[in-house]
């Protein structure tokens, strides 16, 4: 039953695009197993950079800090912004306006993407850092957002309790605690604090989308989760929302 009800939802979620589901692409050649990234992920749950920038952004930049203000309230309509110009420094969160569709997309003062981040009924609460130099771009049709101060506090992490971190960048020992803990669902990327990058992997569970779908909350009891460890100065940089357990 749990393996039909995933199905039908991760059906679901490539049905939702604006493409529909993505064509069939294997050309019917034999498919090659890359021994370093199966060695990679077989002894230490981590993903093999090489091909994935595109896929998780942060690998092609190094985020410095995250932001030091707080920011003010600005609302803001589709379109590019400079922070430090057009858009205070700080942290922020959705305070308000259409978040039903839409994409917001950060770059470094070099113009490297950092996160995009989808907005809609899956990614209901998210975290901007913004500081000097960076690009804000905010693509929709025609909605417009209030950006709100983002309150500078650690995020409530109960022992042996699952919790969300929302999507966007999160330093531990700032926001989140450090310590060791169990990833729940299938990824969890992490700006190492001397700049090394990894990428865990857990192909034993399934998306936050699916984890906190409250109709698949029963069929998702023997869900295996992944042990990692996160220090001072780490830093988790997300475009979706990841689900954790404090050990």
């Amino acid at each position: 039953m749990k393996q039909v009800s995933v199905l039908l939802m991760t059906l679901f979620l490539a049905g939702c695009g604006f493409s529909g589901i993505m064509p069939e692409k294997y050309d019917g050649e034999a498919l090659e197993i890359n021994e370093e990234a199966a060695e990679l992920y077989e002894q230490d749950n981590k993903l093999l950079h090489a091909g994935m920038e595109d896929r998780f952004h942060f690998l092609n930049a190094t985020v410095e800090s995250t932001a030091d203000e707080t920011g003010e309230a600005v609302t803001i309509s589709s379109g590019s912004y400079e922070i430090g110009e057009d858009i205070e420094e700080g942290r922020y969160r959705i305070g308000g306006g259409d978040t039903s569709a839409g994409a917001l997309v950060t770059y470094d003062p070099e113009g490297t993407r950092l996160i995009e981040i989808a907005m809609g009924i899956f990614t209901s609460d998210l975290i901007l850092n913004l500081s000097d130099g960076m690009q804000l771009d905010y693509k929709s049709r025609d909605a417009e957002i209030e950006l709100v101060p983002a309150e500078e506090e650690m995020m409530n992490a109960a022992r042996n309790e699952s919790f969300i971190i929302p999507a966007g960048i999160h330093e531990v020992g700032r926001h989140l605690e450090t310590g060791e803990y169990s990833l729940v669902t299938d990824y969890l990327p992490v700006q190492r604090a001397d700049g090394e990058k990894d990428v865990y992997a857990n192909y034993s569970s399934v998306s936050s989308f699916i984890v906190n779908e409250p109709l698949l909350e029963e069929e998702m009891m023997d869900i295996e989760e992944l042990l990692v460890t996160l220090n001072e100065g780490d830093m988790i940089i997300t475009e979706y929302p990841i689900t954790i357990r404090k050990e």
